[in-house]
């Protein structure tokens, strides 16, 4: 091969080069791509399934899963917002009666989103008409 580039007026040291060349930028653009940091805008606060909410969030998501909520309970702050996702492989309905607030989802179904803002402090159950053991305590704190 190192002939046929000296036949064809080439030096294979050349080609060598170019090769790591191409090698170099690559490596170069790489490395000025990685010295950038990346900015996200900031996002509300929000609770994983399996998570703890801890002192009150603005805003929670609670998992539909193996005919139960995850977490069971959460804690919110007044005016906060609980994202209810139906990661289930059933149809939920999800609902909460108290005298300070009266919600009803009707049928939610598979991987569907449900919120339901908290507007008053207190002490509140989610519960899911379809399966009755499915329990979810909610705390809302002052603001």
């Amino acid at each position: 091969m190192r002939d046929d580039l000296v036949a064809a007026g080439k030096s294979p040291k050349s080609r060598c080069c170019g090769s790591v060349r191409v090698k170099m930028r690559l490596i170069s653009c790489v490395a000025a791509v990685a010295a950038f940091p990346v900015f996200t805008a900031a996002q509300p606060a929000t609770v994983l399934p399996g998570e703890s909410a801890g002192q009150g969030e603005a805003t929670v998501t609670v998992s539909q899963r193996g005919r139960a909520f995850d977490p069971e309970e959460t804690t919110l702050t007044e005016g906060g917002t609980l994202t209810i996702v139906n990661d289930d492989q059933f149809l939920h309905h999800a609902y909460v009666e108290s005298d300070a607030l009266s919600f009803d989802s009707g049928s939610q179904p598979i991987g569907s989103r449900t919120d339901i803002v908290f507007d008053q402090p207190g002490e509140y159950v989610v519960r899911c008409d379809i399966h009755p053991k499915m329990r979810l305590k909610v705390t809302v704190l002052p603001d």
